[in-house]
C-alpha cells in the first residue's frame, strides 16, 4: 500500500516521502496513529504543491541571507561596554549584544545562529565577527569600546 508520511518515522522514512508499505502495517499501525495518510493522487498533488512552495520559500530566504551577508561583509560595528583603566570588561560581550548593535548600527538584523565567536569578548578593541550559514560565510568587525 503506498502511503505519504505525515512525520518522520524511523526505519520508514521523513516527512512527506511516499512510501509503499505492507498493507496491514499501515491499516492496524500507521494509520492509527496518524504518522501516514493513503497515497490517493489528491493528495500526491497536495504534497507536491506543498515541496514545491517549500523550495520556493528556500529560494527566497537563502537570496535574503546572501543580501544580508553581503550588506554587512567588511564592515566596523561599534559596542559600547562597561569596563576598567586596562580595557578589560566587567561583563563578556554576548552574541545577543552583537545582534543588537549590528542592528542599531547597521540596521541589518542578524539571526544569533549565524554568529560565531573564536573565543569571548572580554576586553575593550577590535575583535573580528564571523557569520555562517549554509554555504554562506560573511565576516565583520566588531569595535568594543568602554564607556
Amino acid at each position: 500500500m503506498k502511503v505519504i508520511l505525515l512525520k518522520d518515522v524511523p526505519k520508514l522514512g521523513r516527512k512527506d516521502d511516499v512510501k509503499d508499505v505492507p498493507q496491514g502495517h499501515a491499516l492496524n499501525f500507521l494509520i492509527p496513529r496518524k504518522l501516514v495518510i493513503a497515497a490517493t493522487p489528491g493528495a500526491l498533488q497536495q504534497i507536491e504543491k506543498r515541496k514545491k512552495e517549500q523550495q520556493t520559500h528556500k529560494e527566497i530566504a537563502n537570496e535574503l541571507i546572501k543580501e544580508t551577508f553581503a550588506s554587512i561583509h567588511g564592515k566596523i560595528v561599534v559596542l559600547g561596554e562597561k569596563a576598567n583603566e586596562q580595557g578589560h570588561l566587567f561583563s563578556k560581550v554576548t552574541i545577543d549584544h552583537i545582534v543588537l548593535a549590528t542592528r542599531q548600527s547597521t540596521a541589518v538584523t542578524l539571526d544569533a545562529s549565524w554568529i560565531t565567536i573564536d573565543e569571548p569578548i572580554k576586553t575593550t578593541g577590535e575583535h573580528g565577527i564571523t557569520l555562517k550559514h549554509g554555504d554562506h560565510k560573511a565576516s565583520f568587525t566588531l569595535e568594543v569600546k568602554a564607556l
